[in-house]
């Protein structure tokens, strides 16, 4: 992939620099090495691209868990309104998207 890239980004003026070309592995890809023009590519697991910190072996289970803790917090916050039989839909689903939704999604919520 790396080769044809090569090529054809020639045809147009772009060189890759391949001391600046890292290789992010998953856990389902295997230890085989990349190689372009020759040599072998470099395997990293972590890298700053554009000024954002990536991770490959990143763990996102605290913050999905934090996500999951906040949207539930605002669930309960509205739960007695929700419950409430003489609330209409409309409005259960606006507090819902209005309160709930943004706290798992790190929005601010709010009316």
């Amino acid at each position: 992939m790396l080769h044809r890239l090569d090529e054809e980004g020639s045809h147009c003026g772009l060189i890759a620099n391949t001391s600046e070309i890292k290789v992010m592995r998953n856990q389902f890809s295997g230890d085989t090495p990349v190689l372009s023009k020759g040599g072998a590519i470099e395997d990293v697991d972590e890298y700053v691209y554009l000024g954002s910190h990536l991770k490959m072996r990143n763990d996102l289970t605290g913050k999905l868990a934090r996500r999951r803790k906040a949207g539930w917090a605002a669930f309960n916050s509205i739960r007695s309104v929700l419950e409430n039989r003489g609330t209409a839909n409309f409005e259960q689903t606006y507090l819902i998207q209005r309160w709930c939704l943004p706290s798992a999604t790190r929005e601010k919520p709010g009316l």
